[in-house]
């Protein structure tokens, strides 16, 4: 690879790393209420595809549909959010020709488990939010996976550079 074409890698990258930390420091600075709204907007979605005849339940069947899609939109969300910053990550401390193939993983996953306890520490200052520990937990499994496949495209990379 090219040291311009480096350059480029790793400047796109850091801008998604960038980019992601943004995202996560607007949605953890919506106070409880937007938060909410935020979720719910996404979980009426869901609700209408995973209950075709959601409008015809009454209201406490309604009700009890939207706090089950409510609770997996907001886990899935920690778990997809922290992902891509992992993922890039990654490959980014792989572009720079690492001797020990876990470094650039661990390095990532322990970069973004910072960034996401001082997320939660952020939110504690936010009206209506508080530091959640299953927080962090499904944000490590999004980190986890985020890692993970760049890792897989590291060695991906290798094998076909070998070949």
């Amino acid at each position: 690879m090219g040291q311009k074409t480096l350059w480029l890698c790793r400047s796109l990258l850091i801008l998604v790393i960038l980019l992601n930390l943004f995202t996560v420091f607007g949605f953890s600075a919506e106070d409880a209420s937007a938060s909410t709204d935020t979720s719910r907007g996404i979980s009426n979605i869901l609700a209408a595809v995973l209950y075709p005849d959601f409008e015809s339940l009454d209201a406490d069947a309604q009700e009890a549909v939207m706090i089950r899609a409510d609770s997996i939109v907001r886990t899935l969300a920690h778990c997809v959010i922290f992902l891509p910053m992992a993922f890039a990550g990654t490959l980014l401390l792989f572009s720079f020709s690492l001797r020990q193939i876990w470094v650039a993983p661990l390095f990532s996953l322990l970069f973004s488990l910072l960034f996401a306890l001082l997320d939660e520490v952020h939110q504690m200052f936010v009206p209506g939010r508080a530091f959640q520990f299953t927080d962090l937990l499904y944000d490590g499994i999004g980190m986890l996976f985020g890692c993970g496949a760049g890792l897989l495209i590291y060695l991906l990379y290798k094998k076909r550079k070998t070949d």
